[in-house]
């Protein structure tokens, strides 16, 4: 039987707790290293909001760990129901967690093509930027094709879908009014 995240933590509490365990002998008793029963367990410290997403399966046991690194309960909550809602990886919810206490993104390091393949990355920022969601559904209604905007450190980058250069044009006089620059 497929237990939760949550689940599974529960039932190495359990052995923890009826048995007097240690972490190194659950995770002998239940095939799996020290780390992976430590950092399982260290699921039941979030707060309830999370562990609800994350027993609705709205959240990944991954999104849940990397969700750890923040120490402020509310901020936490924030990044936890922004990943939720708009679906972010792995990866981008690490991406944002350390954008949020100062850590240098593994992204500037290396390309790991593994978290490419889970789930569906953001289409907005992985900083929570207040409006800048809001600014990229409208930007998209307004071109009428998919807008994605990534924020960093202050800066930012925004990308635009054309399907051929006449869809181009169409979107380059959206975007002027159709008035030629310095006119």
């Amino acid at each position: 039987q497929d237990l939760t995240p949550l689940e599974e933590a529960a039932a190495y509490q359990q052995l923890l707790d009826d048995f007097s365990m240690t972490h190194e002998q659950v995770g002998e008793r239940v095939g799996k290293t020290r780390t992976v029963i430590t950092n399982s367990l260290r699921l039941l410290s979030l707060p309830p909001s999370i562990q609800q997403l994350l027993a609705g399966g709205r959240l990944s046991g991954g999104h849940a760990r990397a969700l750890l690194g923040v120490q402020e309960k509310a901020l936490q909550e924030k990044l936890a129901q922004q990943c939720a809602d708009e679906g972010w990886t792995v990866r981008a919810t690490e991406d944002a967690v350390r954008a949020t206490t100062g850590r240098p993104s593994k992204t500037d390091s290396s390309n790991n093509d593994q978290n490419k393949l889970t789930k569906k990355s953001p289409t907005t920022t992985t900083l929570p930027v207040p409006g800048l969601v809001e600014l990229q559904r409208l930007l998209g209604e307004h071109l009428s094709t998919k807008v994605s905007i990534v924020a960093t450190a202050g800066r930012g980058r925004m990308t635009v879908e054309f399907a051929d250069l006449n869809d181009l044009e169409r979107i380059y006089r959206a975007m002027t009014d159709g008035v030629p620059n310095g006119e």
